[in-house]
């Protein structure tokens, strides 16, 4: 039957009178230092925990519970409450044996007569109080040579002993040191005292107790002895425990999730964790007076966004107050976090105001929602891009590098109203720079692409970056500007790009009644180009050369090539083939999109190694921050961008997830457009992190604290940050809403 161990204690964990004086039993923490404080603590000669082992409540002062049942149930509390320590706590009641049996053993003649035992007690006295200063004096001295150390207040109880046949407890209580003085009874009559690691245990965070898990674990633990052995070794007065490397136990695992169930008390607001509280339970929580315990009336006093300050008010007119959340300053901490972690994880304020409404929930309004936009979360999501923008161009100086550059415009067609350009550095895969353009910025919706390449070539520019060679589509704007304008960087064009061209073009032509023949040499082709890209490297007419040589391979002509390219490098065809007849049909067909003098003079500008890819994967990245079916504002359009950079820069390098046997993670896609005809093997990478979110959340609220008011930050913001070009219609000619309600009109009957 498992017992409590501290000595002298017989109380068990089963047992009628155990249920009915409603006592707690403990089991032995696993954090190290604290397991050692715990024994220590239990006053057991070579005692050693299992797994079972368990101390009960009696043990513990009132103040080391987080949940006290018997205060609980004073309070009103029918529910049956458990039984809950808090952090750090240690055993600090335990019974010493009787003073009697330890005269007894004290070599002397004192021993035999009653008046020298009583001598012996109050020298005893004299000793412990003697003790307990010289641990305070020690332990103040201890504590005074580490930086910014706390002070020790120790503050002493002690129940003196009336007789010396009286078992005495003694109990010394501190927010700094929990510690008893031990006597030790030879000649000189020394004093021990075991310290040890109980301060540190007691002055420690949930954090850094959590730090305190061992490298090592094991699955045996052993009891050095039986209860009956164990009462046995401490029945003298003269027991000391012994040193603490004594103690060391082989069950030193710790379970982390344990700690994290307890609440912090030192993180930052917006680093704690948030929970939904129901009204019912906040009106639970508040039903009783803390002052008289009499029901209360529970109120909400007042609002402010995500926040509620409720009041609580008994017949006796007792007031208290609990608020939701932290303030700052007039500002619910609350709703400025969840404004900013709505921007950052690229949502709309709509929708999570909608969520909220259907959820029930309190949260700000829209109008507060973009007031905090443009005060504080704008601003603070540029500092930050700016930040880590100007750390990425650094690493790129003293080198020449390889850069991809392409365009993505906010709505298909040639309407678009914004278009943004982004280049990135090939090599590494990071965005260097993005920017942003209105269409009224330029004279069209197509020179947006353009005009954005210029800006980030200003800013490379600006930054001293060497750019050796530039990757783009074949955009007809920006390969003219790269002949005439960049000719100091080599142009190459994306293959994909080119491919997907081609492969257009060939299925169109493909689909029409009897060219079907056709479609089954259009991957070949796409193959092809891929190939002649890979292989060539920058000699510019052998790149032409392998590509007119397709014209023949169809044919089923392999050797005799005009040009440097003379025959195929493939080996024996075993594969049955319908091959194209040359001056056929098909072939004339097929000339017209291969051998076009458009496709013959980009050809030479194939990118040989480096391609435009992580630019596709950053543009699919940018849809969860700004869709293209939802309009922005130019500011808000642009921080969503940045949003983005940061989110690929920070993940956009994660690498393939592997099993715990060492096996990479793998899925199988089946395309669309294969019909079930073709799987595609797809790498499994590891979780994406978003260290990004922690910088913003810091300079959101240092912002706050530097601009206490709207008005403040409001004003910054229009200062000394980029102001946002007019807007599209600001040059049209104003019309009367009214006269234009009044001539609308429906083409249709109405009822």
């Amino acid at each position: 039957m498992p017992y409590c161990a501290a000595f002298n204690c017989t109380n068990t964990t089963s047992g009628g009178k155990n249920r009915d004086r409603n006592i707690g039993f403990f089991s032995f923490p696993k954090s190290s230092a604290l397991r050692k404080a715990w024994i220590h603590a239990v006053r057991r000669k070579n005692f050693q925990p299992s797994k079972f082992a368990t101390i009960c409540s009696e043990h513990f002062l009132e103040e080391d519970f987080a949940k006290y049942p018997p205060k609980l149930r004073e309070m009103g509390f029918k529910e049956k409450v458990n039984w809950k320590l808090k952090d750090g706590a240690i055993p600090s009641k335990v019974t010493l044996p009787s003073e009697s049996t330890a005269t007894e053993k004290i070599p002397g003649p004192a021993a035999s007569s009653s008046t020298s035992s009583t001598s012996r007690g109050a020298f005893q006295k004299r000793r412990r109080r003697e003790t307990i200063l010289m641990i305070e004096k020690q332990e103040r001295e201890r504590l005074a040579t580490v930086d910014d150390a706390p002070p020790v207040p120790v503050e002493t109880e002690m129940q003196d002993v009336a007789a010396p046949s009286c078992s005495t407890s003694y109990i010394v209580k501190s927010k700094y040191v929990q510690t008893r003085p031990q006597l030790n009874t030879s000649n000189t009559r020394s004093t021990q005292t075991e310290i040890g690691d109980i301060t540190t245990i007691l002055t420690q965070s949930p954090a850094e107790i959590r730090e305190n898990k061992p490298n090592s674990e094991s699955d045996s633990e052993s009891e050095s002895s039986s209860s009956s052995s164990e009462s046995g070794d401490c029945s003298s007065d003269d027991y000391e425990p012994e040193d603490d490397d004594d103690f060391e136990t082989e069950d030193d695992e710790y379970d982390e999730d344990d700690c994290d169930n307890y609440l912090s008390c030192h993180a930052e607001p917006h680093r704690e964790r948030k929970f939904i509280v129901y009204e019912s339970c906040i009106r639970e929580l508040l039903s009783k007076c803390n002052t008289c315990s009499a029901p209360t009336l529970v109120k909400i006093a007042a609002k402010n966004g995500c926040a509620a300050v409720f009041s609580a008010e008994c017949e006796e007119n007792h007031v208290q107050t609990w608020r939701t959340q932290p303030m700052l300053g007039k500002m619910a901490h609350g709703t400025l976090c969840m404004a900013a972690t709505t921007l950052f994880s690229g949502r709309s304020p709509e929708k999570i105001i909608l969520f909220c409404k259907h959820l029930n929930l309190l949260c700000f309004s829209k109008r507060t929602y973009f007031r905090l936009q443009h005060a504080y979360l704008i601003p603070s999501i540029t500092d930050v891009w700016n930040r880590e923008r100007q750390m990425a161009l650094e690493s790129c100086r003293g080198t020449s590098i390889t850069i991809g550059g392409d365009g993505r415009c906010d709505s298909p067609g040639h309407s678009a109203k914004y278009g943004s350009y982004t280049i990135i550095d090939l090599e590494k895969n990071v965005v260097l720079d993005t920017q942003l353009v209105q269409c009224n910025e330029t004279t069209s919706s197509n020179a947006m692409e353009l005009e954005g390449l210029k800006r980030c070539q200003a800013t490379l520019d600006k930054e001293g970056i060497q750019v050796d060679a530039l990757v783009t589509d074949r955009h007809a704007s920006v390969k003219k500007y790269m002949r005439e304008k960049w000719q100091g960087a080599n142009h190459y064009f994306d293959v994909w790009h080119v491919a997907k061209g081609i492969n257009k073009k060939l299925m169109k032509v493909s689909s029409k009644k009897d060219n079907q023949d056709l479609r089954e040499w259009i991957k070949s082709v796409v193959n092809h180009m891929y190939w002649v890209a890979s292989s060539s490297g920058d000699n510019e007419q052998e790149k032409v050369d392998k590509w007119c040589s397709i014209m023949l391979h169809v044919c089923n002509i392999h050797t005799g090539f005009d040009g440097d390219f003379k025959q195929c490098v493939h080996g024996l065809i075993e594969e049955h083939r319908e091959w194209i007849k040359k001056g056929s049909k098909h072939y004339k067909l097929l000339s017209e999109v291969v051998m076009s003098s458009y496709l013959l003079r980009d050809i030479p500008k194939l990118s040989p190694r480096l391609q435009t890819y992580g630019l596709e994967v950053f543009h699919s990245n940018l849809l969860a921050f700004a869709p293209k079916h939802t309009h922005y504002f130019y500011k808000a359009m642009t921080v969503r961008i940045y949003l983005a950079a940061l989110h690929f820069n920070e993940n956009g390098n994660r690498k393939q997830a592997v099993r715990k046997d060492g096996e990479k993670c793998w899925s199988v896609s089946y395309p669309k457009s294969k019909k079930g005809e073709k799987a595609v093997p797809s790498k499994i990478k590891v979780d994406p992190t978003y260290k990004y979110i922690e910088k913003l959340l810091t300079v959101v609220f240092e912002r706050r604290q530097e601009f206490a008011t709207y008005s403040e930050a409001s004003q910054d913001a229009l200062m000394n940050y980029a102001k946002a070009p007019p807007a599209v219609n600001a040059t049209y000619q104003p019309y009367d809403k009214a006269d234009l309600v009044k001539k609308r009109c429906t083409r249709f009957p109405t009822k």
